[in-house]
């Protein structure tokens, strides 16, 4: 298993900071930003309050909320014509994008901000933008434009006595020689940062230069100096409660004593980082502090701890990269099965070339023992013993080839359980569409819908809402569940707190698992404070009904619990959508074609009747000429006298 250290890369960002020195100090917590947007007027002050938020977001990881914060800011700078706001808001989305790794966005609005900070000579805002921009090139591994960019960052720096962020981009520095194998200059950049850190008793960034110097001496395998400066970033980074950091230091120094075979130090190291790393839910270095365990636990020859550490690193990495589909899934058993039967093969064949080795080694040794028996009778207890420890070795190599057949057969295990789960899904979808796609009454299969989808995931509530155009809002058509009696009938399009007129118009999922911490993400500014948790669904997903290109409705599946569904049960919702907006678009189609089929049989009667009517109006005047008009009798009569006289 291949070793993956603990390295923290400190790149200390130089965040986005308003030239005037108004912005509010980024310990305010969100809630008092967001009360002090409620009462501040279209004007700097609420620029200065968004850009804020913006800032505190995307600390927290908040990525989405933190750009609809920063897009905030940037608009109403514009319109204010604020360009100092509006230089800083650019600032502070490249931040959010750098975070997320979209380096060319981040790269974008760089820029765009440095060529302002250039226009109207803000030396300061020119520094940081030069620092951050370096950043992103290092993130993107361009180590030479990284450097250019730090190197033109650090004169500025200087020229302008800013000691703090002198230092740190010091440390940037040292990280790019780090980077590029030149470990005297590296250490020699992060002594330079250490000693302005300490000058100026800045713990963060002397925490940040002890743990890097650390890493440059361990990526020279001089092990005493490396765990003497893990320590010391250790107790700095206890001293100031940075738990990130206390989880990193951690896994580095037991990284360091599996190395030595110091493996009872390693193993509370280790225990310690994942600890840490659980307790702030910092889910790469979690992955980390599992693959670390398993490869310790493998050097200590405990195959169960080493398989459970291993299951779980597995946990976790899937857990980061959860995104295949189901091509992706039949590619990967396709790939499985084949390194199945390679593994099969290779372990069968281990096996025989083992026992035909040793089968040759005895016979080899039964002919020596014969033609020297005789002459050599005094070294026969010697053969033997010799005989006796080769078999012994063959033995153990036998039985740790067994072990690691064990180890490929329980992870091939593993791989058949997710794959079956997979499959298992697929299937509940495909039924549950054709059933549903089949008829076109949909009433009639709504209970057995929801009864599928609480098979497979808690659905305390199904709703299916259907947009009515003319009064533009959203309809019930089905509800199924005890949220029935808190649940409106009718919901505008809107509605700023509905999630589904959000789905509906945005023509997006929601993905919600606890709804007072997750609405943000989706309809910013609303608060949920005067409502009691027995009236909330804490957790739901909603999913837009759409046909071509038009959003027909919203499906929803809600939970009064939270945490219960995972991304799984969000693809199993979305397949179910599509079947679910086919049907309800031929039901529609059908009450369509049924109503015209019902206008036509009215006509038809209308058209009958008039028909009678006319009829019996032609015999009426038919009896009332033949009554009045003489009879062709009495005119031939009359004209035969005429004739006569």
């Amino acid at each position: 298993m291949k070793r993956i250290l603990y390295i923290l890369v400190i790149a200390v960002l130089v965040s986005p900071l308003w030239g005037d020195g108004r912005g509010i100090a980024q310990t305010h917590k969100i809630d008092s930003l967001l009360n002090l947007l409620k009462t501040t007027k279209e004007d700097t002050n609420k620029a200065i309050h968004l850009k804020d938020l913006c800032w505190e977001y995307q600390t927290i990881g908040s990525y989405d909320t933190a750009l609809y914060y920063g897009n905030s800011s940037l608009q109403l700078a514009q319109q204010l014509n604020f360009k100092q706001g509006i230089a800083t808001s650019y600032g502070n989305i490249g931040v959010v994008y750098m975070e997320q790794g979209d380096y060319p966005k981040a790269l974008e609005y760089y820029f765009k901000g440095l060529k302002m900070f250039e226009e109207f000579g803000n030396k300061s805002g020119i520094a940081r933008y030069l620092g951050n921009i370096g950043s992103v090139y290092n993130n993107q591994g361009d180590y030479p434009k990284a450097l250019e960019y730090y190197l033109k960052a650090l004169k500025t720096f200087e020229a302008l006595g800013d000691k703090g962020k002198t230092a740190a981009v010091l440390g940037n520095i040292g990280i790019i020689y780090w980077y590029q194998g030149d470990y005297p200059k590296a250490l020699d950049y992060n002594f330079r940062e250490l000693k302005i850190a300490e000058e100026l008793g800045a713990k963060i960034l002397i925490a940040s230069s002890l743990g890097n110097i650390g890493i440059i001496y361990h990526a020279q395998k001089d092990y005493p100096i490396t765990l003497e400066y893990y320590f010391k970033a250790l107790k700095m980074a206890e001293e100031i409660g940075d738990r990130s950091r206390i989880a990193i230091w951690h896994g580095n120094i037991g990284s360091i004593y599996t190395t030595l075979k110091k493996y009872s130090e390693a193993e509370k190291h280790l225990l310690k980082s994942l600890s840490t790393a659980e307790q702030i839910s910092s889910l790469d270095d979690i992955k980390v502090a599992h693959q670390h365990l398993s490869e310790l636990y493998e050097k200590t020859g405990s195959p169960s701890k080493e398989l459970e550490h291993y299951k779980k690193y597995i946990t976790a990495r899937d857990s980061i990269f959860n995104q295949e589909n189901t091509k992706k899934t039949v590619q990967t058993q396709m790939t499985y099965e084949f390194e199945k039967k390679e593994l099969a093969a290779k372990a069968e064949q281990d096996k025989k070339d083992v026992i035909t080795k040793e089968e040759l080694k005895r016979k080899e040794q039964q002919r020596n023992y014969f033609i020297l028996g005789f002459a050599l009778v005094g070294l026969i207890a010697l053969f033997i013993f010799r005989s006796y420890r080769q078999k012994q070795k063959a033995n153990i190599i036998i039985s740790q080839q067994k072990t690691e057949v064990e180890k490929s057969k329980q992870i091939i295990e593993k791989k058949n359980l997710d794959l079956a789960g997979a499959f298992k899904n697929i299937e509940i979808v495909s039924k549950i569409g054709q059933k549903i796609t089949s008829t076109l009454n949909l009433g009639e299969v709504i209970e057995t819908l929801h009864g599928h989808i609480n098979s497979v995931m808690d659905a305390s509530g199904l709703v299916i809402y259907i947009y009515n155009p003319l009064l533009k809002c959203l309809e019930i058509k089905y509800t199924i569940g005890k949220h029935e009696s808190i649940i409106s009938p009718s919901i505008p399009i809107t509605a700023e707190d509905s999630f589904c007129a959000y789905s509906l118009i945005n023509k997006k999922e929601v993905f919600i698992n606890d709804v007072r911490k997750e609405y943000l993400k989706y309809i910013p500014g609303y608060y949920w404070s005067s409502i009691p948790d027995s009236d909330i669904v804490q957790a739901f997903i909603n999913i837009p009904l759409i046909v071509g290109e038009e959003a027909i409705g919203v499906i929803s599946v809600q939970s009064f619990n939270k945490n219960v569904y995972t991304k799984e049960h969000l693809e199993i919702l979305k397949s179910l959508a599509s079947f679910m907006s086919v049907a309800l678009n031929n039901a529609d189609a059908y009450t369509q074609l049924n109503s015209a089929k019902e206008n036509l049989i009215e006509q038809k009667r209308i058209i009958e009747e008039k028909n009678k009517d006319i009829l019996d109006s032609i015999r009426y005047a038919k009896r009332i000429q033949t009554s009045l008009l003489p009879t062709d009798k009495y005119i031939e009569r009359n004209l035969n006298r005429l004739r006569k006289s």
